[in-house]
């Protein structure tokens, strides 16, 4: 599938920062299931001073704000293809040892509920396992936006019962971590029609299964991964992958506006 994104953020602030650093995780990489055909990262109001590899192997890039600026607009675009690979996402284990995907982060930790979910599906065949972790957790916790917030953590979420994309995988990273399983946060987009998520940039779980590797499972939209689905970055948790992160010093309030396009060509 040829796919076209057009992703804008655009930050207004009411008094100019003295200084602000962003990291922009917005550029995707080819593999062995999606091609960037062309890409490119605009942005205004700043200078791009370094883009690198992480940890993870994600692409990032620094941008730092321009003296007295108001509004620094960071545009990602470009046309991806992909293919369809039965939702298996990466075939080999990556750069970062597996253990790490099997460690809990501040937003992934353990609870007595979140063992009792996982020990509620788990069973020896582990692809099996995880299908039915995954429609646990769509039959749990409600999609509904506004809820929740980047820094509510998995039982949070699985207590409320309500949450988005990125609640209902820290579930599933939780729930899979204690089956055994390591897995990662995984964000990107995809070509949504009706489906749940699509207004923003989307955050999925891979699984690594021995013999087969990074498998995609979307709790939101009860599904793995397919040909509509373009990867970004991925990490132990959102806070590895979210898409702009950053500080700024003397500036007064913030106000982001976000706007995205992903169409199918």
């Amino acid at each position: 599938m040829r796919i076209a994104i057009q992703h804008n953020s655009r930050y207004h602030y009411k008094t100019p920062p003295a200084f602000a650093l962003q990291k922009a995780r917005l550029t995707p990489l080819s593999d062995f299931r999606q091609n960037v055909e062309q890409w490119q990262l605009i942005v205004t109001g700043a200078e791009q001073q370094l883009t690198s590899r992480d940890a993870f192997g994600n692409t990032c890039t620094l941008i730092r704000a321009d003296p007295d600026v108001e509004i620094l607009e960071v545009s990602a675009q470009g046309m991806i293809d992909t293919e369809e690979t039965q939702g298996i996402m990466e075939q080999a284990a990556g750069v970062m040892p597996l253990f790490v995907y099997r460690q809990p982060t501040a937003l992934t930790a353990k609870s007595e509920d979140l063992a009792a979910l996982a020990e509620s599906v788990r069973q020896d065949d582990p692809i099996d396992m995880l299908h039915r972790l995954m429609d646990a957790i769509a039959e749990k916790v409600l999609y509904e936006p506004g809820v929740t917030h980047v820094g509510t953590t998995a039982d949070e979420a699985l207590q409320e019962g309500r949450g988005v994309c990125q609640d209902l995988t820290h579930i599933f990273l939780v729930a899979a971590r204690h089956l055994g399983v390591a897995t990662r946060y995984t964000s990107g987009y995809f070509v949504s029609g009706n489906d749940l998520g699509g207004d923003a940039s989307h955050g999925w779980a891979e699984a690594f299964v021995p013999n087969v590797g990074w498998i995609g499972f979307d709790p939101t939209n009860r599904r793995c991964p397919d040909e509509r689905y373009v990867r970004i970055a991925s990490g132990r948790d959102y806070t590895d992958v979210s898409p702009v992160s950053g500080v700024r010093v003397g500036a007064g309030s913030e106000r982001l506006t976000v706007s995205l396009a992903v169409e199918q060509q």
